[in-house]
This record gives structure tokens, C-alpha cells and sequence, in this order.
């Protein structure tokens, strides 16, 4: 089963393969318009709805990490259960409050790199059905628009299936997306976690094996996350999927010393702190180490409070300093309002201290005085 852990260094992100000029030029449009404000009749993102709003197949496995939950780390029963599952490496639904075709719309085109924890339900189905798999948006004259498969995937009707699974990944193992995670944690949030796990499992083993693994940020891209939902599968489901996806990566033949990068160690059980995409069997020492040897230059762009949860208050310092760094891929007002949502959940003094710092210097001031009028 899992190999024994070592301590972790902090993960080395990788660079996607190299893209053509046009390919270039489209990802810097997107990165333009994710910090853009919302289209014309949008209604402001929120991470997370009313606690008592929240579903998805996540939360459904929260009996399965039971021996993981930390009682009053969070401000609710819930908060401690989705620390214990991950959060905020998972994905929550909640009632559409809108069309849901004008909410997919919004997500497919203002809302790259699709980076939030909780979607409306109805609109995260027709969003998964358009981004899976690419194509979902094109860029003439640097504007994004949607394209026909796109529009057609917004027309689809009913909820997400099991057996649309297969059709979904063997279009997404075709391309690179920064939003892999995102999407596969959609399907368990829509389908459960067993049944993602089955049909991301057969569909692997039935790909060109020499394929997937061609670049180490291609397969890794997959195992990491996949590795974090085995985390939340039932025990002897989660084992006997593991063990057919290993024996089905050993197959590539990747060298000892390069099984991390491309993610088979992920899979087998070794540590990688690498937010904000995965955090996974990492222990309170990998944590700190790691914080420590990225605290004068944060190695990641969004907030991550599972780092807090593994490491605690030692790691949770180290944020306090950080916080105002947090402007890549985000616009800063964005990213301050997602620390605000995500360290939130979290019930310390340091959360007190953070909210009262960022009431006064952040981007998302009102957030931030929200928080504290909520919790004092």
C-alpha cells in the first residue's frame, strides 16, 4: 500500500510544455481576464453559500476521514468535517440562485482559472460538460467568446451521469488544463466519490499509457489530485483502486528518482505539499518544513488553509507576514477576499488577528470587517 513518508521538500512547480505563439498569446488573455471584473449582470462570486446550503460528494465521505477530524478547529461541525476531507481541494454545490446557463456563461468566460470551492449545481454541470475536454472557449481579437461546442454543452439538459464519464476525461487526457483538479473534484462533488474514482480508474487504464505520461506536469496533473480523492474513498474501495492504478503506472517504467514529479509517488502514498493544488498525506513536520523554506518567497498564489490545518499555529505566523503577496493569477482584491472566505473556517486567534489586518490594509476590507462583526 503506501510507501513510509519523508519529509517534504516544498514541491517544485513544474512548467507546462512549451506553447506555440498563438497558444501564448491566448493564455495571456486569459490570465488579462481573470482579473477582470465580472460581465455586465453578474452577481459577485461568494466561495461558499449558507453552511446549511452545501452539498456534494465530498461532504457525503465525510464518514470515511472521521479518525482525520480536528473538533473546534473550525467554527462548525461542517468546517471540521471539510478540513478533514481536504479543504479546500474539493468542490461544494448549492442551489442555483440564477439561470444556469448564464451562470455556466459567467464561469467559462470570466471566470479562469475556475480557482473557487463552491459552485451552483445545475450551472457546474453544463460548465464541466463545456470545459472537459477543451475548446470550451475561443479568443478572437483577444476577446473571449463561446464556441460551438461550447454552446452546445450549455444546451444539454439534466443532471451530470455516470455514464458521461468516459467521453468527459478521454477528452480532457488530450490537452493540459490548470483546471484538471477543479474538474475532477466537480465530478465527485455531482456523481460521489466512488463512482469518480471508478470511471477516472477504468478510463486510465484504458488510455495510451506512453501518452499520459509523455511530460511529468501532464500525468502529475491527474495523479495528484486523483490521489486526493482516494484520500475520502471508503478504505478497501479507495485501496483496491489504488492498487490497479499503480500497477497500471508502473507500466511506463518511470526512474526511482523521477516517480514524484511525474506523480506516481502521490499515488503510492508519499508526501507533497505543493498548494494551492494538492496538499496530500503530508504530516504536521512536512508541513512546517517546508513553510519554513518558503516563507520569504511564497511558492504559491492562492491561499491554502490545509497547510494551517496540517502544520498549525507555527505555519499559520508565517500566512499573518504573507497575505498582502497573494496577487498572481488573482487580482489582489480577489485573492484577499478568498483568504478572507477560506482562513475564515478556521477558529484561532490568528484568524482574529489576519481579519483585523486585512479590515485595515487588504483589498477586500469590507470582507474582512464582515468577518469580524460575525465573530466577536
Amino acid at each position: 500500500m503506501a510507501r513510509p513518508r519523508t519529509t517534504a521538500k516544498p514541491a517544485k512547480q513544474q512548467p507546462e510544455p512549451k506553447a506555440k505563439p498563438a497558444a501564448k498569446a491566448k493564455l495571456a488573455t486569459e490570465k488579462k481576464r481573470s482579473a477582470a471584473s465580472p460581465a455586465e449582470g453578474a452577481v459577485p462570486r461568494a466561495e461558499f453559500a449558507a453552511p446549511d446550503t452545501l452539498g456534494g460528494g465530498a461532504l457525503e465521505s465525510a464518514a470515511n476521514v472521521a479518525d482525520r477530524r480536528v473538533v473546534g478547529f473550525g467554527h462548525t461541525a461542517m468546517d471540521d468535517d471539510l478540513f478533514a476531507l481536504g479543504y479546500p481541494h474539493l468542490a461544494l454545490l448549492f442551489d442555483d440562485r440564477r439561470d444556469p446557463v448564464v451562470e455556466a456563461t459567467w464561469m467559462l468566460l470570466e471566470g479562469y482559472p475556475h480557482r473557487q470551492v463552491s459552485f451552483a449545481r445545475q450551472a457546474a454541470t453544463l460548465f464541466v460538460r463545456a470545459q472537459a475536454g477543451g475548446g470550451a472557449v475561443d479568443l478572437p481579437g483577444g476577446e473571449p467568446v463561446l464556441t460551438t461546442h461550447a454552446k452546445r454543452a450549455l444546451a444539454s439538459k439534466g443532471p451530470l451521469r455516470v455514464d458521461e464519464l468516459p467521453e468527459l476525461i478521454g477528452r480532457m487526457l488530450g490537452f493540459v488544463d490548470p483546471s484538471t483538479d477543479v474538474i475532477l473534484y466537480l465530478f465527485e462533488a455531482l456523481l460521489g466519490t466512488v463512482p469518480t474514482l471508478e470511471a477516472l480508474v477504468a478510463s486510465l487504464l484504458g488510455a495510451d499509457r506512453a501518452f499520459f505520461f509523455r511530460r511529468a506536469p501532464v500525468s502529475a496533473r491527474w495523479l495528484d489530485p486523483i490521489a486526493m480523492l482516494l484520500s475520502r474513498a471508503p478504505a478497501r474501495a479507495g485501496d483496491a483502486l489504488r492498487r490497479r492504478l499503480i500497477s497500471w503506472a508502473d507500466g511506463a517504467a518511470i526512474a526511482a528518482d523521477q516517480r514524484a514529479r511525474f506523480g506516481m509517488a502521490t499515488l503510492e502514498g508519499a508526501s507533497l505539499v505543493a498548494p494551492p493544488r494538492t496538499v496530500v498525506h503530508a504530516t504536521a513536520a512536512d508541513v512546517v518544513a517546508a513553510r519554513r523554506a518558503g516563507a520569504a518567497n511564497p511558492w504559491y498564489t492562492l491561499p491554502d488553509p490545509r497547510l494551517v490545518y496540517l502544520g498549525g499555529d507555527e505555519v499559520y505566523r508565517v500566512e499573518l507576514g504573507l497575505w498582502r503577496r497573494y496577487t498572481d493569477v488573482y487580482a489582489a482584491s480577489r485573492a484577499h477576499a478568498l483568504i478572507v472566505e477560506r482562513f475564515g473556517r478556521i477558529r484561532s486567534a490568528c484568524t482574529v488577528e489576519l481579519m483585523t489586518d486585512m479590515a485595515a490594509r487588504s483589498k477586500a476590507p469590507d470582507a474582512a470587517r464582515a468577518w469580524l462583526a460575525a465573530h466577536r
